[in-house]
């Protein structure tokens, strides 16, 4: 599933308005609770043009069944579902995402999010680098 210029800059954007989001695999596999999560980084772009912003990283990432992040993000992370379902608990609230939806979690925020489903839960994650 490809993403148009004008969508990766609309989520770019709001990275630009205080919103950051997306950096995932290479900081956080260092966690054992990612250790289970497969990422397959599919764009790598170095960005000069967005103030703020210097390099942008998509990737696919996988959660398992029974797989739980508590680890802090290294970056913001834009997330958007492919298949299956994940749980996410970020400032005290937990909310459920499925197919087609979407989150934000900021750069350093204390969350929980895992996949307590039956199948995996695939998920294209922006790494935006500030």
């Amino acid at each position: 599933m490809a993403l148009s210029r004008r969508q990766l800059l609309k989520a770019i954007g709001a990275t630009a308005a205080g919103v950051t989001a997306v950096e995932l695999a290479s900081a956080e596999l260092v966690s054992q609770a990612l250790a289970q999560v497969r990422t397959d980084t599919l764009a790598d772009h170095a960005l000069a043009n967005i103030p703020g912003v210097t390099r942008v990283t998509l990737i696919q990432a996988v959660l398992p069944p029974g797989t739980r992040v508590t680890t802090p993000a290294g970056t913001t992370l834009f997330c958007w579902m492919v298949s299956g379902q994940a749980y996410l608990t970020l400032g005290g609230q937990t909310r459920r995402y499925g197919v087609g939806e979407s989150f934000i979690v900021p750069k350093g925020a204390a969350r929980i999010e895992g996949n307590d489903a039956r199948e995996d839960n695939v998920q294209l994650v922006f790494s935006i680098a500030h």
